[in-house]
């Protein structure tokens, strides 16, 4: 718990500039990969099964948390006196973030076409090989890290490509289960 406030540059200091908290693929990254996975496909279930109203309350509700999320880590770094220019969010991710404010507020083709040929590869490519390796796994900033990726995929695009892939998983999975039925009851 000591380390939850600590940024990158103050674990490095400590630890050393080659200290990882964990490698790629160990147990640990496949633990938070599948997660957030879980978390981006039931989050894709139930936008699916949402009349489109409320389809637009979601999307904006992912945005005002990507917000929320950016704002607590520029805060937690200002009080904590660990702030420095490398946080100004203009990093591709970061950027991303604005590009959600647009979408939210004027559904643009184009800023739907950035979400989904930007955002949505590079916050996955982002989850497949974190830089936050460095940081503790019970830390402020990579758990920042984890969570503003996963509210990334799930931007506009991204829930309805998931909403049609799990409208086509639950289809599918009916469809097997009356096969699967129908072949007993023949037998029978």
């Amino acid at each position: 718990m000591e380390d939850y406030w600590k940024s990158v540059q103050t674990i490095q200091a400590e630890r050393g500039a080659d200290y990882r908290a964990f490698s790629l693929f160990s147990a640990t990254h496949w633990a938070e990969l599948l997660g957030a996975a879980a978390v981006i496909f039931l989050c894709a279930v139930i936008y699916y099964r949402c009349r489109e109203v409320t389809r637009h309350q979601i999307l904006r509700a992912v945005f005002v948390l990507m917000l929320a999320d950016e704002f607590m880590k520029q805060a937690v770094l200002l009080y904590t006196g660990q702030w420095n220019v490398t946080y100004l969010p203009l990093h591709l991710c970061s950027i991303n973030i604005f590009v959600c404010w647009y979408d939210a507020i004027h559904q643009s083709r184009w800023s739907k076409e950035i979400l989904y040929a930007l955002c949505i590869p590079g916050a996955v490519v982002a989850m497949l090989s974190p830089s936050w390796q460095r940081l503790p796994v019970w830390n402020l900033l990579h758990l920042h890290s984890y969570s503003i990726h996963v509210l990334l995929i799930l931007s506009i695009r991204s829930f309805c490509l998931l909403a049609d892939f799990a409208r086509r998983c639950i289809i599918s999975a009916g469809y097997w289960r009356f096969c699967v039925q129908s072949q007993r009851r023949s037998f029978s």
